[in-house]
């Protein structure tokens, strides 16, 4: 066993990097001394799966793992990224397996290997996150019997495995508790509350156990909503669209209040003091209905007419600062509203619309694309010691 790299033998990452090149020599590409990318494309009994290995190699490499990430280019949103997950997870553990030795040609061999054969990663423990299961009658969450995770399933669908049609539309994750209480993370935002609301004619949706992953239940029926709050302090975040359906203009409801989070009740939306909401339509974003503590505010003729709906894959970014609610759409920014509403609150989201299955993505960085084109939405909250000074009181005489 070797403790560094350089006890191994002087430039002999430079030679594994250059048997990777001869190896796949259209396919390699050096990003720096100690980072590249490979562009593979495997075949197995679905076809053709084009994908691209990125590994960054530690200075004390063989003694510690390449830090290896996979992009695949499926149809399939969802499944393309838990089988990202599960390849990244398949080349950790034979890095692992391989410590003091070197491993780089071997960690291409490896993905190309279960991208060929994904039955390699359906035995995978590390691929397999959360389990549910439902009962015979359908509905309940059961103990009794086990379906496949969503990981396992895509495995089986990239095998070629036929899966019932009825299984494959199980989303990932649990159904939500109606007993959860809402707890905050001290650290901040990193998913949605085990706490949610369900509507007249609604259900329970599905969460993942971290919160990051939320999907409706009742997709089909027309009325259906689903009450969410962030676990934590919210700043920024992306909501990636898992999901839509048919018959809605309107995307999703998002907003932030100020309010205790462990009072909030979503079902009584017009009752919660300071909030500020955003009914959001992407494909006429002029259409989309703002709402602050419950009453409905008129937005300008500045918001663009048309736009582009939302649809699997696309992020919505959710940003709360300088006293605004500012949504952006692919990185681009899409609407501003003023919420003056305090240092710290808590992100809100009714799927009621279009998007019935999001992904959330919490990122220590805040956008840098600037907002200043676009006018500020809702009006003004003034303070009385403003209005008494305001050309409102300027004729007003005493009563006596």
């Amino acid at each position: 066993m070797v403790d560094s790299w350089e006890d191994l033998y002087e430039g002999a990452l430079d030679e594994e990097l250059e048997m990777l090149q001869a190896m796949f020599p259209d396919e390699f590409k050096k990003m720096g001394d100690r980072h590249f990318s490979l562009h593979v494309t495997a075949e197995n009994k679905l076809g053709k799966v084009p994908c691209v290995l990125e590994c960054e190699v530690p200075e004390d490499y063989p003694a510690s793992s390449p830090m290896s990430t996979v992009n695949i280019d499926i149809k399939d949103h969802l499944v393309q990224k838990r089988l990202e997950r599960a390849c990244e997870a398949h080349l950790r553990t034979f890095a692992g397996n391989h410590l003091g030795a070197a491993c780089l040609s071997g960690l291409a061999e490896a993905l190309q290997e279960a991208l060929e054969d994904p039955n390699v990663l359906v035995a995978d423990d590390d691929a397999v996150s959360t389990t549910y299961s439902f009962s015979s009658t359908g509905g309940t969450p059961s103990s009794r019997s086990r379906l496949t995770t969503l990981e396992e399933r895509s495995m089986m669908m990239l095998a070629g495995h036929e899966m019932d049609e009825e299984a494959d539309d199980i989303p990932p994750g649990e159904v939500a508790s109606a007993d959860a209480q809402y707890e905050s993370r001290p650290g901040g935002m990193r998913g949605f509350s085990a706490k949610t609301f369900v509507f007249m004619h609604s259900e329970f949706g599905f969460r993942t156990t971290d919160g990051t992953c939320v999907t409706m239940s009742n997709t089909k029926s027309r009325n259906a909503k689903w009450g969410l709050l962030g676990d934590g302090a919210f700043t920024f975040a992306e909501l990636e669209v898992g999901k839509v359906r048919r018959g809605h203009s309107m995307e999703l409801m998002l907003g932030v209040t100020a309010s205790s989070p462990d009072r909030v009740d979503l079902r009584w939306l017009h009752q919660i003091s300071d909030t500020v909401m955003v009914a959001l339509d992407c494909q006429a974003p002029e259409l989309s209905l703002g709402y602050q503590n419950g009453e409905l505010c008129s937005f300008s003729n500045n918001l663009p007419k048309t736009g582009s709906a939302l649809k699997p894959g696309d992020r919505l970014g959710v940003w709360y600062t300088c006293g605004e609610l500012r949504i952006l759409q692919n990185g681009r920014p899409l609407l501003r509203m003023r919420a003056v509403l305090g240092k710290r609150v808590t992100l809100m989201v009714l799927l009621m619309g279009r998007v019935v299955q999001v992904q959330m993505h919490v990122s220590k960085t805040t956008p840098t694309a600037s907002f200043s084109e676009l006018a500020v939405q809702g009006s003004k909250q003034m303070r009385m010691d403003e209005w008494l000074d305001s050309s409102d009181c300027a004729h007003l005489h005493p009563l006596m």
